[in-house]
């Protein structure tokens, strides 16, 4: 076998195991949860948070002990088109960048994010990654005993 040919094929193998990213008409579901965390004498976790729960007992989430739930909203999403989750509290603007499917890996979501307070401020303009199934958690202190936890995640 010639020197090119061999290159080729060796070339050919290594693309073969790796990440495809997705088309731009690949959809994906996105959901915002925005959570009121408090420091109680009574700690509790809303049921419908059951799903984050792990992540709200680990810091610096920890430094609360009550978590309610006061909105859940989940939309169709298409790559690079995007779209706002209004809450009670402020709005997500979120854009999926990319969908990277790898063999034998989870599904990867490069994500726009950005967070605004009930009045406009925005407060987070970031690029992030996350595994599909994961979410993303974002605080902004209300008071000294108050905040408010926005999770971005997408299957």
């Amino acid at each position: 076998m010639s020197f090119p040919r061999a290159l080729a094929l060796l070339i050919a193998m290594a693309l073969v195991g790796t990440a495809a990213p997705a088309r731009a008409d690949d959809k994906t579901t996105c959901e915002v949860v925005e959570i009121e965390a408090s420091a109680s004498e009574k700690p509790s976790i809303d049921p419908d948070l059951k799903d984050l729960e792990k992540k709200l007992k680990k810091g610096p989430f920890s430094a609360y002990n009550k978590f309610v739930k006061s909105a859940r909203v989940s939309k169709t999403m298409e790559v690079m088109v995007s779209q706002s989750f209004d809450t009670p509290k402020g709005e997500v603007d979120l854009i999926v960048r990319e969908i990277s499917k790898a063999k034998k890996k989870r599904t990867r979501l490069s994500l726009g994010i950005q967070l605004e307070t009930e009045s406009g401020k925005r407060y987070i303009d970031t690029k992030m990654t996350v595994d599909a199934g994961d979410f993303l958690l974002f605080a902004r202190t209300v008071s000294d005993k108050q905040s408010i936890i926005t999770a971005v995640g997408c299957r």
